[in-house]
């Protein structure tokens, strides 16, 4: 499932967050965030199921929605990477320019992949 930079960031600040939080609280969390597209990424997610609407609030003299994700971070990520490609990923790292870490990382996947092929 593909989202937004903004859908990461709103979905990062609710993960971060002990608590439900409504669109006006994520907006006042950064800097610099539109209580507009804040509501309109808040429609974006729960279509897409990573939200859930947890409680209805007041907010001063209004009633507001307050967010919980539906999925922790781990999941979310996991989720991501699922139907990563292991032989596009080596690729990628082997494109990469060449640096001690970048061999660390070869040989840590060769060695990975070669308990895999004995059955350990």
């Amino acid at each position: 499932m593909k989202i937004t930079n903004k859908e990461l960031e709103i979905l990062q600040i609710l993960w971060a967050s002990e608590t439900a939080l409504n669109a006006k609280q994520i907006s006042e969390f950064k800097e610099g965030m539109i209580m507009s597209t804040v509501q309109t990424t808040l429609r974006k997610l729960l279509q897409k199921d990573l939200i859930r609407v947890d409680d209805i609030i007041y907010s001063g003299t209004v009633l507001s929605r307050t967010f919980t994700p539906t999925l922790t971070q781990e999941a979310f990520i996991a989720m991501q990477y699922k139907n990563l490609s292991i032989a596009n990923f080596v690729s990628h790292l082997l494109k990469n320019k060449k640096s001690k870490e970048n061999d660390q990382e070869l040989k840590e996947v060769y060695e990975l992949l070669k308990e895999k092929t004995e059955g350990k």
